[in-house]
């Protein structure tokens, strides 16, 4: 008979690289847990930072009236700082100033900081730079150039020829940069006392009227009484101020100072 020769497979180099391929993905999870563990208690490290409880404080100062500038809040302006103590290059932060020209945040690290106001109807001041220990205060005085001045205020109330009660408005314009983009005037109206461009009655107040150089200095009057069923209305209290803006990226007001008319 003729010898019939098999040939039989071992399974073992089969099962050495089942075996091979598993310790691989074992040790791939392992690895991963590991790094997962390491972050997560890297996360759970105590905070061994002091809080923020320095200040930075001060006011911004019209250059042209040498007081305080008179804005609104929010959308006056802004003050910029930088931690230069930390990174001279790390990311700038903000904080709204008051309608007063005045600012303060009470929440800022100790370190070093570079520090203006910006993004108001003024030419952007220089940086200045202060140091700020923990629980201290930098109290900053910034003076600065009003794109437009509003002279000569006079804010009365007025008759109209229909015997209807409203304001008058007598103003000045002082433009002290050049008359560039965006230049108009409004007198707002309402019966918050924090009237702003953001809040006025528009049926009391007067629209945005365009101006240009020809109208520097010239007396402007504008008088008030209402649109449509909208009225003064006798017994309540108004808050009537003058608003003039130019040549700021922000498209941000100058304002008068606010004045109460009672009917």
């Amino acid at each position: 008979m003729k010898e019939i020769k098999t040939k039989i497979w071992s399974k073992t180099p089969v099962i050495n690289r089942i075996n091979s391929i598993s310790m691989k993905k074992i040790q791939s999870i392992f690895t991963v847990v590991y790094i997962m563990l390491v972050v997560f208690f890297s996360a759970c490290t105590i905070d061994n930072y002091d809080g923020p409880d320095a200040t930075i404080a001060g006011k911004v100062i019209d250059e042209i009236t040498q007081q305080p500038l008179i804005t609104e809040q929010p959308n006056g302006f802004r003050i910029e700082y930088r931690q230069i103590s930390w990174d001279p290059k790390a990311s700038l932060q903000y904080f709204w100033g008051k309608a007063d020209g005045t600012f303060r945040n009470t929440k800022i690290f100790a370190g070093e900081y570079q520090i203006r106001p910006v993004e108001g109807a003024f030419v952007t001041p220089e940086l200045q730079t202060a140091k700020l220990s923990g629980g201290g205060q930098a109290d900053l005085t910034f003076t600065v150039k009003p794109c437009m001045s509003i002279k000569n205020v006079d804010i009365i109330k007025s008759i109209g020829t229909l015997g209807d009660p409203g304001v008058k408005a007598t103003f000045t314009l002082q433009n002290n940069v050049p008359i560039q983009g965006t230049t108009d005037y409004r007198v707002m109206v309402s019966p918050n006392q924090y009237t702003g461009a953001n809040i006025f009655d528009p049926d009391l107040s007067s629209g945005a009227v365009p101006f240009a150089v020809g109208d520097m200095n010239s007396e402007i009057s504008v008088e008030l009484y209402g649109r449509g069923t909208a009225k003064f209305l006798p017994g309540r209290k108004y808050y009537v101020r003058v608003a003039a803006r130019t040549n700021n990226g922000s498209g941000r007001y100058n304002f008068s100072p606010i004045v109460e008319i009672e009917f």
